[in-house]
Parts: C-alpha cells; structure tokens; sequence
C-alpha cells in the first residue's frame, strides 16, 4: 500500500500548448491522477494525454455548467487555462469574471472538498 494517497487535478485546457505538460509532469510519478476537459475525446492530443496513464477526458467545453460541475466533483484541486482563441474574447473573459464571483468560487469549493 503507497504511503501516499494519490490527489485527483482537474485541468481545463489540459490538451492545449500550455496544457500538456501541465498534465505529463502531473502524472509522472503518480502522485496524481488527472481529469481533462476537452472538446474532443478522440482527438490525437487527447489520445497521448490518455497514453500516459492516470489520465481521464471528461469531453465537453468550460462554457457549460453542467460538464464543469462533474469536472470539479471529487477532485482536490484544479489548473485552468482558458482558451480565448476557440471560443472568442467575449466567452473566456465572462467565465473568467464569472469563476471568481461568490457563486462559482463555492460550487468549486464544494465540488473540490466533497472528495
């Protein structure tokens, strides 16, 4: 039995430039287990982040509720990295002001300590 319990990372943006070494250096010594929303599960970037074990893809995009509310559930922390390339400036800035209002800030606490 490991003398450590192994934290599970929710990562947004865990396929993008910036994203895939986040979840690599993550999961190298297993030490934690990584949840990533893409918009593609099937996609190659998806595929290797998958390859490296520990690795789950939760498909869907950080503009639904729904989808961010399951990616945050069970997990002790999170790295987000939105991405206003794909889906516009307007879209990343309002849930980028939106995780910090009083509201979301708990929904990620709850989800985050209901571990």
């Amino acid at each position: 039995m490991p003398a450590y319990v192994t934290s599970k990372i929710f990562v947004i943006g865990g396929t993008g430039a910036q994203g895939m070494p986040v979840v690599s250096s993550l999961v190298a010594d297993r030490k934690y287990s990584v949840r990533v929303l893409s918009r593609d599960a099937n996609s190659s970037r998806a595929k290797a982040l998958l390859a490296l074990g520990n690795v789950t893809i939760l498909e869907g995009t950080f503009a639904d509720e729904a989808v961010l509310r399951e990616g945050f559930r069970g997990c002790d922390g999170a790295y987000i990295n939105i991405d206003g390339f794909n889906t516009g400036e307007k879209t990343e800035t309002y849930w980028a002001i939106r995780w910090q209002n009083e509201e979301w800030k708990s929904i990620i606490l709850r989800s985050i300590g209901g571990c």
